[in-house]
């Protein structure tokens, strides 16, 4: 894993940016949790994200939609 994480909330997200292609999908699904950078053409994690306050069903959808496997969303109790 090359990447930052977010835990909150009973739940983990990271991205690992050495896999990362920059689609932007995860930030279409779940752009409260996920930015874009522009330059680096990478995913980010949003300084300002609420892991607790965002919808499991749409960071994993954002996971299931990384064409390069860069996400990885986890619930307590998966790892």
């Amino acid at each position: 894993m090359s990447g930052p994480e977010l835990t909150g909330g009973g739940r983990r997200v990271a991205v690992d940016h050495s896999l990362c292609g920059g689609t932007g999908h995860c930030q279409d699904i779940v752009p409260e949790v996920f930015r874009l950078d522009k330059v680096e053409r990478r995913a980010k994690l949003r300084d300002d994200a609420d892991l607790a306050e965002a919808a499991s069903d749409r960071l994993a959808r954002a996971e299931a939609s990384c064409p390069w496997f860069a996400i990885t969303f986890e619930r307590e109790g998966e790892r």
